[in-house]
Order: structure tokens, then sequence, then C-alpha cells
């Protein structure tokens, strides 16, 4: 075999090596727990439960959910089933963010109702 051909078998099987090592490497990283994210998703809902998001009634049914897929993702942590604990948080924190943000939203349109309720008031004392 040619100098030539010996140097460029070499490098494929180097990286082949090298790309075999990156997908264990990656594959390592998929089975780590999600702790990380099950604490983001968890502060995020407790955000939404202090705005009352349970009151409000676009927010409840997210609020729920995001309960219902943190609950899912804690047992799936616990069955080591980390790549399915992920994909339960992801969507547990869309959830609570939806939540969280439909929540603000009520408080929202409630001050605005309450400001334009005194508007109102004012300009009926002052016979406009």
């Amino acid at each position: 075999m040619p100098f030539k051909a010996k140097c460029l078998a070499h490098k494929a099987s180097w990286a082949t090596a090298c790309l075999s090592l990156l997908l264990v490497g990656a594959s390592c990283a998929k089975t780590q727990a999600p702790h990380g994210q099950l604490a983001t998703s968890q502060a995020t809902l407790k955000a939404a439960e202090e705005l009352r998001a349970g009151e409000v009634p676009k927010a409840s049914l997210h609020l729920q959910m995001a309960k219902e897929n943190t609950e899912r993702a804690q047992k799936c942590m616990e069955k080591g089933k980390h790549d399915e604990a992920l994909y339960a948080l992801m969507r547990a924190q869309s959830d609570a963010e939806l939540a969280l943000i439909l929540a603000k939203e009520a408080a929202a349109q409630k001050d605005a109702q309450a400001a334009l309720d005194k508007v109102r008031s004012l300009r009926s004392q002052n016979g406009e």
C-alpha cells in the first residue's frame, strides 16, 4: 500500500474513532437526570401559583398540566427514564410559562378596568 493510501486510511480510522467517542459522549449526556430543568420548571410553576393562575380560567388548565407533567417527570427520573423526564419537563415548563403569562394578563386587565372605572367616576363627578 502506498504511503498516501496508508495516511488516508489512518486518518479515516482516526475520524471514525473520534466520531464514535462523540456519539458515546452524546448518549451519556442524554441519560443524565435533568435536575436543572426540574428546578426551573418548579420555579416557574411556583411563580404562576403565586400570581393565582389557578383562579384565572384561561390559566388554570395550563397550570394543572404543568403540575401533572412535573409529577410525571419526577416519576420518570426515579425510574431512570431521563429522556422521557426531560420531555415532560419541557412540556411542564411551557405550560407553566403560559399559565404565568395568562395570570399576568388577567391582573393587568383587572388593573386597567379599575383605572378606567376611576376615570369614569371622576368624569361623572366633574359633570363631563
